[in-house]
């Protein structure tokens, strides 16, 4: 049903609402002759900002009704907005909203009831009273006494009505009722919000060596908000609520590496407006007509020979671990371990890198060049907002030729508040070549640690989290060693 006046408080935006005068001209907004300079903000929660700017002629001083039908049908109409860009005196009386559109479903629903006239594929016509319908069906009746006709509506050619019922409109359309402080062509804008407009980023990423790789971005723009916007200047905006690092949740494996690798660097300033909301904008680099029904794909980036890192992560016990210090029991942590071992990207979104660009959120697609030059799919993921001079981690799956294994070796109590724990990491490398593994140990039990006697180095990844670089020859394989002592 056609909705009631939207009569709307903009006091703060445009002014104090007064009362409409009856038997003002109305003005048809799309038949002024004006061209529309339209602007989008694109969101990607999937809903768009639009703003139109047209010169409107034939305005007079005092009331005018202007009526606005090329708006989309998603609208949000208590978002609508009009002001006079040239007579900003010009207040807002009276603003409503038509959405009741003359389709077919809303046309049968006005005419049950009520006499109709259908032709069948035939072109056989039954003239009659429309008695229900439905998506398959119509019924139709000639007259109190019948006869009564069911027809399947896929033998229906058309459906002939008498009149069209008054509330239904072609398109969604916006009236105002304007009260303006003088006469003559104005220019105006129309802003309101819009649902199922959104916005997507897809990635190439292209390893070209080791630690090299080509990357290239596309933007991919669907309208599905019932409307096209001809010409319109775009931008794309996206961003990520504040996170506070201190709270991360424990996770396993990749998911926890990922976490703390692309953890800001402390010694980076924090930027202004992050605690609310950081944010964003791509601007596209010319106007473009995205139509009804439409998806647009646009350039985002393209950047050669940037920096990658390959990473082979090994997380043996997959333990999520405790926010605060764990009874200590020796059960805990005894479980079988994980033997697969997880390949990683790493970029650095550095100018140094040969990149340093805002990314924002989107799936990434990596490609390998086999021995014969063809590029070879080798895996997917997707990437958070990723602001410049910070991290990305791609996963790519488990490696086929590395296997580890994790076994708890020594548990033991040395006082009351003290106790130790000894570990032993095997890996395994059946490949021809040798390779780096990185070994991430999680010290769980307690936040008090220390390690008495270790094999290897490590690295300290947080406050409890260490990793040991691990190098494994080819065909051959590598014994990690180390204890930990615990107070608590």
């Amino acid at each position: 049903m056609r909705r009631g006046l939207l009569v709307m408080v903009l006091w703060s935006l445009i002014g104090a609402f007064g009362i409409a005068e009856q038997g003002a001209e109305s003005l048809d907004h799309d038949r002024s002759g004006a061209v529309r300079d339209i602007h989008l903000t694109v969101y990607q929660d999937g809903f768009a900002l639009v703003r139109e700017r047209r010169t409107l002629n034939g305005l007079q001083a005092g009331i005018n009704r202007i009526r606005f039908p090329t708006v989309a049908q998603t609208i949000d109409a208590t978002s609508a907005r009009f002001r006079s860009l040239t007579d900003p005196l010009a207040r807002v009386v009276e603003q409503d909203f038509e959405f009741d559109l003359a389709d077919d479903a809303n046309l049968l629903r006005r005419y049950v009831g009520r006499r109709v006239t259908v032709h069948t594929h035939g072109e056989r016509a039954y003239r009659g009273t429309l008695l229900s319908f439905d998506s398959r069906h119509l019924v139709l009746s000639e007259g109190k006494d019948g006869p009564v006709w069911l027809f399947d509506r896929r033998h229906v050619h058309r459906v002939q009505f008498p009149d069209l019922p008054r509330g239904l409109v072609a398109r969604p359309t916006l009236n105002w009722t304007i009260d303006c402080h003088r006469a003559g062509p104005q220019k105006v804008e129309v802003s309101y919000l819009a649902k199922a407009i959104r916005w997507r980023a897809d990635y190439t990423l292209v390893l070209t060596a080791e630690d090299r790789a080509d990357i290239s971005g596309l933007v991919t723009i669907d309208n599905q908000a019932g409307v096209d916007f001809p010409n319109a200047r775009i931008k794309l905006l996206s961003g990520q609520p504040y996170v506070d690092y201190r709270r991360l949740p424990w996770s396993t494996g990749i998911d926890y590496y990922r976490l703390v690798r692309t953890r800001p660097r402390l010694d980076r300033a924090a930027e202004p407006g992050r605690r609310i909301g950081d944010y964003h904008i791509y601007p596209m680099p010319k106007r473009l007509s995205l139509s009804n029904k439409q998806i647009v794909q646009v350039e985002l980036l393209a950047a050669r020979q940037i920096a990658v890192r390959k990473v082979y992560l090994y997380d043996g016990a997959r333990i999520a671990g405790p926010r605060r210090v764990w009874v200590p029991t020796e059960a805990y942590g005894r479980g079988a371990s994980n033997t697969k071992v997880n390949v990683l990207i790493e970029l650095d979104n550095t100018r140094d890198a040969h990149l340093g660009l805002p990314l924002p959120k989107g799936k990434v697609r990596v490609f390998l060049r086999d021995a014969s030059g063809s590029l070879q799919f080798v895996g997917e993921d997707a990437i958070p907002n990723t602001a410049k001079d910070e991290r990305a981690v791609l996963s790519l799956g488990n490696a086929f030729d590395l296997v580890g294994q994790r076994r708890v070796v020594e548990f033991k109590k040395v006082t009351n508040r003290t106790m130790e724990e000894a570990f032993e990491i095997l890996l395994r490398n059946h490949k021809k070549e040798p390779v780096a593994i990185r070994v991430l140990e999680k010290l769980y039990r307690a936040r008090q640690w220390d390690i008495i006697d270790k094999t290897h180095d490590f690295e300290l990844l947080d406050s409890r989290t260490i990793i040991f670089p691990v190098n494994v020859p080819a065909d051959g394989e590598t014994v990690v060693r180390y204890r930990v002592r615990y107070s608590y």
